[in-house]
């Protein structure tokens, strides 16, 4: 069975310590940002409060969280929510939904010819950008598995393949992983 090209960042799955899944912390994003950021787009803090913005691809970046989406009052008034910050809006009351939990898992597709493979499980890796779809809000962002490697400064840990159908290892198999180089702390070790 072939793996299906289909990237869409980071999902959110399970919670590594049990209890509730999916937790979601409030941050904001200055009005204006010149980023578009989808839903499954890795996020960092600016330095400026809790403003987010896209977080660098690539070893030894940092990462706060995931996005979920942002509500906020647009230029008419009107209140929006979005699955994606569109580059440039102007807008008030700005509140970004962020999987900021360090202990929150994730589905991700890892983007090479090469593929994972079992022994790929407890090493980790950097992510690599992709261009979201503008009509879903999805990411398009994913585990670059030409750096797995035992090298801490990654910013994903591999847990293992992701339970879903259609899904194997190899070419475009999507994995469960956590955030290696959270900004709020320290990864557990693999798991099932």
């Amino acid at each position: 069975m072939a793996n299906v090209d289909r990237p869409s960042g980071l999902i959110a799955s399970r919670h590594s310590a049990g209890g509730t899944p999916q937790r979601l912390g409030g941050y904001t994003i200055a009005s204006a940002l010149a980023e578009d950021i989808y839903s499954g787009d890795p996020v960092d803090l600016t330095g400026t409060g809790r403003n987010i913005a896209l977080a660098t691809a690539g070893d030894d970046n940092p990462i706060v969280g995931i996005f979920a989406g942002v509500k906020y009052v647009d230029a008419n008034g009107e209140q929006q929510f979005r699955p994606r910050w569109p580059t440039g809006t102007v807008a008030t009351e700005i509140e970004a939904l962020v999987y900021d939990d360090p202990l929150q898992e994730f589905v991700a597709q890892v983007d090479d010819t090469a593929g994972l493979i079992e022994a790929d499980v407890g090493q980790l890796a950097a992510l690599v950008a992709g261009a979201g779809n503008d009509f879903t809000g999805r990411s398009a962002w994913q585990i670059d598995q030409s750096t797995l490697a035992a090298t801490v400064t990654l910013q994903v840990r591999i847990l293992g393949l992701a339970r879903q159908l259609e899904n194997d290892f190899g070419q475009f198999a999507k994995a469960r992983c956590v955030i290696q180089r959270h900004r709020y702390g320290a990864q557990p070790s693999v798991g099932v």
